[in-house]
């Protein structure tokens, strides 16, 4: 490289300093920046291709342009940051006008189109990001959240496209517990429950200290039927959220599924503490009361919980059937029929009136 080269490299590269102090300074100190930048970018431009040109010669103005591309760059990522995604998506739309090969332009916007909630044209910035770099592991990881989006349209394609950005993250980093965690999640909606609970259990070997990452592993548990596995990973999600509700409410559902009642009562019980209006946790205890043959108190529990919600059709429901197990049948029909008229729909309470009938009991 001769001497003329190196000082255009200096010049370019002293035009860049001058043109991005400036960027960052006006960013703090003027009123308001984006009227400054706007205005003077043309200045700063200038500046840095004199500087080029006077120290080392006009074969410096595509350093200057990239330079250029860089502060817009810079400008959108302090936009990201502030959450300003309209100003940076513009400012990254600039870099990528005068420099269409930056790749880290089309990432930004990419990130900025996604958090604003527009999947689509993040999705292919984060294509032409990769396409500029393959091994961005970000980019995969945000283009993996953003075709959830696509779930959302009912683009059930989208999974194994999830899948493969994720497992793309992992190959360029095996020790990213979110990338298994949400890589599980598609798989488990794809029906390969063992290997989703396979990609929770890296998950949690990973970072043990996340309590969602239990309460997902458990709901795989629960749909293959690994009730007793499903118990302890709620309980240990419980251990690091003690006042998580849903938590206590879907451990609670468990216990009484597998005739532990009185272990279902203890969580709703907890849950009840914290949250003593919610009609549906009363219905929760009473089904567990039932279920052990405290009859009084499982109707004493669905009447509190119509009090709270007098329009609670599952409540009427519940105490019928402890009143048809009462052999108060009368009592038991005339709940049924009040569940219906809050739910005309609702079959279970057509079918146990017809049951009543055909056992032949008079009303």
């Amino acid at each position: 490289m001769n001497t003329f080269m190196l000082w255009g490299l200096f010049g370019a590269t002293a035009g860049a300093v001058i043109m991005a102090v400036v960027a960052v300074a006006v960013r703090f100190v003027v009123i308001d920046p984006n009227w400054f930048f706007l205005r003077m970018r043309g200045w700063l431009v200038l500046i840095g291709a004199v500087i080029g040109f006077v120290i080392g010669g006009t074969s410096q103005t595509t350093q200057a342009q990239f330079t250029e591309a860089n502060v817009y760059l810079n400008r959108g990522d302090l936009g990201s940051a502030r959450s300003d995604y309209g100003s940076a998506i513009a400012d990254y739309t600039e870099s990528i006008q005068i420099n269409p090969q930056l790749g880290k332009a089309f990432y930004g916007r990419g990130l900025a189109e996604y958090m604003k909630g527009d999947s689509q044209h993040a999705i292919a910035d984060f294509d032409q990001a990769l396409q500029l770099d393959p091994d961005d592991m970000l980019a995969y990881f945000y283009r993996g959240l953003a075709r959830q989006g696509e779930l959302r349209l009912g683009n059930n394609a989208a999974l194994d496209n999830i899948i493969n950005d994720f497992s793309e993250v992992l190959r360029l980093n095996p020790k990213l517990a979110d990338a298994y965690q949400y890589r599980a999640r598609a798989l488990y909606l794809r029906g390969q429950y063992q290997w989703a609970a396979n990609d929770f259990d890296q998950a949690i070997a990973i970072n043990p200290t996340l309590p969602e990452i239990y309460h997902e592993r458990a709901d795989v548990r629960r749909t293959i039927g690994n009730n007793s596995g499903a118990i302890d990973d709620y309980k240990q999600a419980i251990q690091i959220k003690p006042k998580d509700i849903n938590l206590r409410i879907f451990l609670g559902d468990v216990l009484r599924n597998t005739k532990d009642y009185i272990g279902a009562i203890n969580q709703y019980n907890e849950v009840i503490k914290l949250t003593p209006k919610d009609a549906r946790l009363y219905a929760f205890r009473a089904e567990a009361r039932f279920g052990r043959g405290d009859y009084a108190g499982a109707i004493a529990d669905f009447e509190s919980a119509m009090q709270l919600d007098p329009q609670y059709a599952d409540a009427y429901y519940g105490r019928g059937r402890v009143r048809s197990a009462q052999s108060n049948i009368n009592g038991a029909i005339n709940d049924f029929r009040q569940t219906l008229w809050l739910r005309p729909n609702h079959p279970q309470s057509k079918a146990m009136i017809d049951y009543v009938i055909r056992a032949g009991v008079k009303k």
